[in-house]
């Protein structure tokens, strides 16, 4: 069951040249807008939940690896998850062989 489902995710854009696949809000929830106010004091409330989606149903552990960067100890494809107020909240991908993989794995957290 996911945490909120009113959290809803896109696949918005791969970007081959950086490896990285930018995730925004599905909908009118609002988080996408606000991941890139510095200023709001909830601006981290989106990709956090979707990180917490994939920790707890998967029983992961999460790892700090950056200044607002994350991994999961047990994942094989090789995600970091990072957001910032430029960016927004991207998923760089440490193999681009593995992709497709990756993009199926993320889909699997999006909710329709």
């Amino acid at each position: 069951m996911d945490r909120h489902p009113e959290y809803k995710y896109i696949l918005e854009q791969i970007d081959e040249k950086d490896s990285w696949i930018f995730i925004g809000d599905k909908d009118q929830s609002g988080w996408g807008k606000i991941v890139y106010d510095m200023w709001d004091s909830d601006k981290d409330s989106g990709p956090v939940e979707f990180l917490l989606r994939i920790k707890e149903r998967n029983n992961w552990d999460i790892e700090k690896v950056g200044d607002l960067q994350y991994r999961f100890k047990q994942d094989k494809i090789g995600l970091t998850f990072q957001w910032d107020d430029l960016f927004g909240f991207v998923v760089a991908i440490g193999d681009w062989n593995r992709r497709d993989e990756a993009v199926r794995f993320l889909n699997d957290y999006f909710v329709d």
